[in-house]
């Protein structure tokens, strides 16, 4: 059991955008899920988090804490599938040193998914 776990207020799948052949030599773009149900924790950023975003010259809603092996990497995106605001998706934008080396630290990116109508 790592030592993260007991951290870990909700899940999120991991999205990767690759290559995904639609038919017989045509291929597009998709995000595919690489990892489902890894157990994080999603929270607002704060001054810090806010500042090493600025100095990395990206954009930082959220900062996501989760264990320090799970391949996630900058822009990928996480869609939240459990917890009180499941549903929500982010955009990794850049990943920090971790104070304490039994989790992995990213800067995420609220963005809003159009839903079908």
């Amino acid at each position: 059991m790592s030592r993260f776990t007991h951290l870990a207020t909700t899940t999120v799948d991991v999205l990767r955008l690759e290559e995904v052949e639609t038919r017989p030599g045509a291929w597009s773009r998709e995000f595919v899920a690489v990892t489902v149900a890894l157990g994080s924790r999603i929270a607002p950023a704060g001054a810090r988090e806010m500042m090493v975003a600025e100095q990395m010259r990206v954009v930082a809603s959220h900062v996501l804490y989760t264990e320090p092996d799970a391949g996630v990497h900058v822009q990928d995106e996480l869609l939240e599938t459990a917890g009180l605001n499941a549903g929500r998706r982010f955009r990794v934008t850049g990943l920090l040193p971790p104070s304490v080396p039994h989790h992995l630290k990213a800067l995420l990116e609220e963005i809003q998914v159009a839903t079908p109508a």
